[in-house]
């Protein structure tokens, strides 16, 4: 929690410290012009955190199961090399 910071931070950093609804807000505030950078920024965020944010807004929760390794990994942000193959799924 942030508020656990309070005292380490200073009263300028926390005026600037702002609530967004939601990681495509947050995407959009960051990257406005860029649909590539809003996209690649979204799949950084951790499972756990789209997977809340899916369920606050009722939309369909990011599957893990059955899904092919380089959707995964396109989907989520995680690189991963196949140590028998050396094949890199970024």
């Amino acid at each position: 929690q942030m508020w656990t910071f309070r005292f380490w931070l200073s009263q300028r950093l926390w005026n600037k410290i702002e609530y967004t609804e939601s990681i495509e807000v947050l995407c959009n505030k960051i990257h406005p012009n860029s649909e590539e950078a809003r996209a690649d920024l979204c799949r950084r965020f951790p499972q756990m955190v789209q997977c809340r944010d899916a369920e606050l807004f009722d939309c369909d929760l990011p599957v893990t199961f059955g899904v092919a390794l380089e959707d995964l990994c396109n989907g989520f942000g995680v690189d991963f090399t196949d140590k028998t193959t050396g094949r890199w799924y970024p």
